[in-house]
């Protein structure tokens, strides 16, 4: 699975994404596609082992499941935002299967700068990166 250690150096990385997902099927599409866009992943099961990592390393962008087994996506968000855990500008966006009418505002409210739906599109992932990342820059 494509993925890079928390200590590298991250001048010389590509765009680093933390992937929070507890579906490993999932886990493993999702690195794939970031793999083939040319971004660095890495994967946290569940928020205890995100908010691990945003300690330990930084991140171009976070990609949120919003049903974690432990804590839900947008609590973490609001954690993100004002607890001090990470950088509280970092990009956050929801991926989620919840494809229902207000969705996005609810995400959007709770802090996430954006959201896509699952089951992932390459074009999609990418274009909602690259807008993302680009603006935070």
């Amino acid at each position: 699975m494509p993925s890079t250690t928390l200590d590298q150096d991250s001048n010389s990385l590509p765009p680093r994404i933390l992937v929070v997902e507890d579906n490993t099927t999932s886990q493993v599409v999702i690195t794939g596609m970031l793999n083939m866009l040319g971004y660095s992943s890495f994967i946290a099961n569940n928020g205890s082992e995100a908010c691990e990592a945003l300690k330990l390393a930084s991140f171009d962008a976070i990609l949120m499941d919003v049903k974690l087994p432990d804590i839900s996506g947008q609590e973490l968000t609001r954690l993100i935002r004002h607890g001090g855990i990470a950088d509280k500008s970092i990009v956050i966006i929801a991926q989620t299967a919840f494809a229902m009418a207000g969705d996005r505002e609810r995400f959007l409210a709770d802090g996430m700068n954006d959201y896509i739906a699952k089951p992932l599109d390459l074009h999609a992932l990418a274009e909602v990166l690259e807008k993302n990342i680009k603006k935070n820059k």
